[in-house]
């Protein structure tokens, strides 16, 4: 194993997330050897117990942000599908190739009016969106840029299960009666407006920053 560490004593099986680098953030190679660890745990008869823990003082931080984000380009758009984020270098040969986000330049892929792509969110929740070009205009002298023009509604909730986890979410936090109103509501801090939505406060990362923090820890 890589970064899952496993030992089994007198019935007790402990696996130990190694990857205090970046607290346990989980990632691709993490989600299969935990997958690997549980199947061989499942069919062993000595196992009454698992324990799992982190190294570091962390048990897991979430998801590694350098992995959740991939964008797909359509063969209308360049002849031939695109993969573009981050590269798995334990696939198989032969496999998919996914080209480095960080190497490439939007543009070259969205080239005219009517590109377009589709971008997931997340490996484990799954959010995929259509993203479509839909006009090119001209830059205005004293504005800064990138900057939001508009849209609806509010960003559902990280870690909230996905598509239909936010769907459940939805469901409790509409009805105050329901049995898992209050703890829902402090999971979400004690308010969420999923109407909500103001350009004015959309932020926008750097790059350069995003990537130092991703494979550098900085």
């Amino acid at each position: 194993m890589g970064v899952i560490q496993y030992e089994q004593q007198a019935g007790v099986a402990r696996v130990t997330i190694s990857f205090p680098a970046r607290f346990n953030a989980m990632s691709r190679i993490m989600w299969r050897e935990l997958r690997s660890v549980f199947e061989s745990v499942q069919n062993n008869t000595e196992v009454r117990c698992v324990v799992i823990g982190g190294e570091g003082g962390n048990f897991c931080s979430g998801g590694d942000i350098s992995e959740y984000a991939d964008f797909r380009f359509q063969e209308s758009t360049l002849g031939s599908a695109v993969e573009v984020g981050i590269p798995d270098e334990d696939l198989p040969e032969g496999a998919e190739t996914v080209l480095p986000g960080w190497e490439q330049a939007i543009r070259q892929f969205f080239t005219a009016p009517g590109a377009s792509a589709e971008y997931e969110y997340d490996f484990g929740d799954g959010w995929e969106h259509d993203v479509v070009l839909e006009a090119v205009l001209p830059r205005v002298k004293g504005r800064k840029y990138p900057r939001c023009v508009g849209g609806a509604r509010a960003c559902p909730p990280e870690d909230c299960g996905g598509p239909h986890g936010y769907e459940d979410l939805l469901a409790v936090i509409f009805e105050p009666r329901h049995p898992e109103f209050k703890n829902m509501m402090t999971w979400l801090g004690g308010s969420f407006d999923p109407e909500g939505f103001d350009p004015k406060a959309v932020r926008f990362d750097n790059p350069r920053t995003r990537w130092r923090r991703a494979f550098q820890g900085a």
